[in-house]
């Protein structure tokens, strides 16, 4: 019995290991983050060894007081690694809900009362395992975790969260097998693999995505924007260019705080307008680009406009340019073009403050 237990466990340990490991050595995360990862791996490692143990005691002929504690654990923590992950979506998207916690402290406590009375399950003298009234609890509260963590990444998807959308889809679907399969078919050690498999893939997503993204403003990078120029140049019908005006004289004047301030201002308002057709990448210290997928030209001048009305209620302003694209031509003659038209737009610009102060000067 010993050899099936190391057979059914051993992969699922190894990998609970090593992403603990990971996890530890990874400073790629902020430290709330990391530390909800490091739960959500710590509970599948006690998850692994409490379904080892309990498969144990299951082959007793009488009744035990210590199995009945292992299952008030097994159900307490199975709805605590999607808890823990919605904790991890809400701390990406920076928000928080206390009220979550609530249907997670119910399950526990229903979970618990087995030790006490048979409300959620119980074991005959036989050893025989009896579900209570409340014995599918354990199932429903992840399966609501679960279906927060759906709502929250199809939210995600608006502003061009699609391939996360698509990972955590994929984890709800193992997660309603892999609970299919042990509490319909009486399958064993599946739950916990499931877990772990879902946690170390949505780990490592998220970490790529991290290395990704200009960390000051979230922008995607510019190693990113030329991957993506390649591996999506059919799709791309337009290049963007952007330049911040005057931000070198707002750092030397003001210091490098007002000028983050004015790369973060900058970014949000073209973040409202990002998508699965339009991405926005950070290529300098005060360059932009964007790069547009399936819009026509005067959708694009639409965009620039919209982006330029709402700097006017900022403090900073953007010279802007672009230039469509076309898989016959060149992108990098694209983005020359469109380099040139946002330089062109700049000198208009100042053109146009001092003719103004001049004006405004008695």
């Amino acid at each position: 019995m010993m050899y099936e237990l190391i057979q059914n466990n051993f992969v699922a340990v190894a990998i609970t290991v090593f992403l603990i490991l990971f996890i530890v050595t990874n400073n790629n995360f902020d430290k709330k983050t990391n530390q909800l990862f490091l739960l959500a791996a710590c509970c599948v490692l006690i998850l692994i060894i409490e379904e080892a143990w309990e498969s144990q005691l299951a082959l007793q002929n009488t009744y035990s007081k210590l199995r009945v504690l292992l299952s008030a654990i097994g159900y307490s923590l199975r709805p605590f690694v999607p808890y823990l992950l919605v904790m991890i979506m809400q701390e990406k998207q920076k928000k928080s809900s206390y009220l979550l916690s609530l249907p997670l402290l119910l399950n526990t406590l229903v979970a618990f009362s087995s030790l006490f009375c048979d409300i959620s399950f119980s074991y005959t003298q036989s050893n025989e395992f009896v579900r209570g009234p409340l014995g599918y609890l354990p199932f429903l509260t992840a399966g609501f975790y679960i279906g927060v963590l759906l709502v929250d990444t199809m939210k995600d998807r608006r502003k061009g969260g699609f391939v996360e959308a698509l990972i955590v889809s994929a984890i709800a679907l193992l997660a309603f097998v892999s609970t299919l399969m042990e509490s319909v078919f009486s399958f064993q050690f599946i739950q916990s693999p499931s877990i772990v498999t879902s946690i170390t893939y949505y780990y490592l997503f998220l970490h790529s995505n991290q290395n990704n993204k200009d960390p000051l403003t979230g922008a995607l990078t510019r190693r990113r924007f030329y991957l993506d120029a390649e591996k999506f140049n059919a799709s791309i019908s337009a290049v963007i260019s952007l330049d911040i005006n005057n931000l070198k004289q707002l750092n030397d004047v003001y210091g490098h705080m007002e000028g983050d301030q004015a790369l973060t201002t900058v970014t949000k308002i073209i973040k409202k307008y990002t998508g699965i057709q339009v991405s926005l990448y950070r290529t300098g210290g005060d360059e932009f680009m964007i790069l547009c997928y399936g819009l026509e030209e005067k959708q694009v001048q639409t965009l620039i406009t919209k982006i330029q009305d709402d700097l006017k209620q900022t403090a900073y302003e953007c010279a802007i340019g672009y230039a469509m694209y076309s898989v016959k031509a060149s992108f990098d003659s694209a983005c020359q073009i469109a380099d040139h038209i946002m330089y062109e737009n700049k000198r208009k610009m100042k053109i146009e403050k001092e003719n103004q102060n001049k004006q405004d000067t008695p």
